[in-house]
């Protein structure tokens, strides 16, 4: 197993830092940077985390506790997902004339980069794949009985009205902006510049992102608000991005073949 001054060493070079470099990044001198990679010191483990950051990988990899070819960021897991969206689309789509499927493939990605319009799915009577570059790819499976049941979904209609609700949008984009993850309304509408009203109040209670407690100040009981729910935070910028994509949809390419399925790219 590396020691760390060697897995330093190592990230560096892969990073194509010199010396001086990964010195002026981490704030320390280039002799610190040789003694570490040398095994004559190791670095102040306060040091660890800013040194993980600036390779991009965690501190236990640091430590030569996990095979560093083996670890992914969240960015290289979204482009492998993104890939293996591609591929699986590619294999379901008729061949085209194309003798092999990475010509499809290569092709698609291709028309993708240049073309910002373009995205590339199939809808079957199964379940709907959908993605663009710009966004990234959506998966649905069919809905318990048929996709028009979508339609009669009062919760869908409640969370289209929810984020109907233009001051609510606000204040939720100023919590994300500032983490400001604990505070009362008047607060959060005074950074915001929104007006305090019931309807908001009303919004924030029913989106369920946060809980609310009851604290008693100079005998005036004033309500704090924290978000504690953020997971919701996920199919909500799921349900905002795919609506700007219909806003904007524009129609470039799409296919039908025989089986019941719709291609598009």
């Amino acid at each position: 197993m590396n020691t760390i001054g060697e897995n330093i060493a190592m990230f560096r070079k892969q990073k194509g830092f010199t010396q001086e470099a990964l010195a002026s990044a981490i704030g320390v001198s280039a002799q610190t940077i040789s003694k570490w990679e040398n095994n004559t010191n190791m670095p102040d483990i306060m040091l660890l985390p800013i040194i993980a950051d600036v390779f991009g990988v965690r501190i236990d990899v640091l430590f030569g506790r996990q095979d560093p070819q083996s670890y992914r960021t969240p960015k290289d897991a979204y482009d492998m997902c993104c890939d293996a969206v591609l591929e699986t689309l590619v294999s379901c789509m008729p061949s085209s004339g194309f003798t092999y499927p990475n010509e499809a493939l290569e092709l698609i990605k291709k028309n993708l980069v240049e073309d910002n319009r373009r995205r590339t799915g199939i809808i079957r009577k199964e379940g709907i794949v959908y993605y663009r570059k710009e966004i990234g790819g959506l998966l649905l499976n069919k809905s318990e009985n048929h996709w028009y049941e979508l339609l009669n979904k009062q919760e869908a209609a409640d969370t289209l009205n929810l984020l109907s609700n233009q001051d609510f949008r606000t204040a939720l984009a100023e919590i994300i902006k500032t983490q400001k993850t604990v505070f009362t309304i008047p607060s959060l509408c005074n950074s915001c510049k929104i007006q305090c009203t019931s309807a908001l109040e009303d919004a924030f209670n029913k989106s369920k992102l946060f809980i609310a407690k009851s604290v008693d100040v100079d005998d005036k009981i004033i309500l704090i608000y924290e978000l504690v729910n953020g997971n919701r935070l996920f199919p909500l910028f799921a349900a905002l991005t795919y609506a700007a994509e219909f806003s904007t949809y524009e129609d470039v390419y799409a296919g039908y073949s025989g089986d019941g399925s719709y291609y598009f790219a």
